[in-house]
This record gives C-alpha cells, structure tokens and sequence, in this order.
C-alpha cells in the first residue's frame, strides 16, 4: 500500500515512516522541506505546503490513503483556528480526489 505521510520528515512523521517500511508499505513523505532522517533516494519524497491544493494532488497520486502529520511545530501558530481548518479541509478534499483511504 502506498501511504502518503504529510509531515514525513519532521521527527514524529519519520518514525511513522520506518514503521510503513517495517510493514512492507510504500511510504510517500510530504513537507515543507526534505527530511534529516530519510533520503529522497530511500522514499519518495515531495516538498510543497498542505495550503496548496496542487502540491497536494500530485503528491496524493496513486496513494492508498493518507497519514496527516503536517504542523506548525517550534512556534506559536497566531492565525485563525478557520485556516487551520481550511489546510485540513484542503488536504481531505485532494484525498477524496485521489480515492485514498
């Protein structure tokens, strides 16, 4: 199963993602920047921002289904709770269009 992982390469997303290896899943890591614990060689990786709903359709691709672990992290988030939904909405919908679980 290929199983996109939204926040892959922070430290809580890589452990999800050793663990898909374990499993004999076929991790996709999505975020912001390339991860310090898995080379783009080692697993599929994208980098790009949940906010944009084209990133997220070509990384989505051909998934089974969908880990979201994709945070603000080491910083107080200010904004709205309303775009904190929208982000999570956004990644929903790209699920939906991709026919991931």
């Amino acid at each position: 199963m290929r199983v996109l992982v939204t926040g892959g390469g922070g430290f809580i997303g890589s452990h999800v993602v050793d663990r898909l290896i374990e499993r004999g899943d076929t991790p996709r890591i999505f975020d912001l920047s390339a991860s310090p614990y898995h080379s783009p060689l080692e697993v599929e990786t994208f980098t790009g921002s949940i906010t944009d709903p084209a990133n997220l359709d070509l990384a989505m691709r051909d998934c089974d289904a969908v880990i979201h672990l994709a945070a603000v992290a080491d910083r107080l988030y200010r904004g709205p709770a309303d775009a904190r939904f929208a982000h999570a909405l956004e990644l929903m919908l790209a699920g939906l269009r991709a026919k991931a679980r």
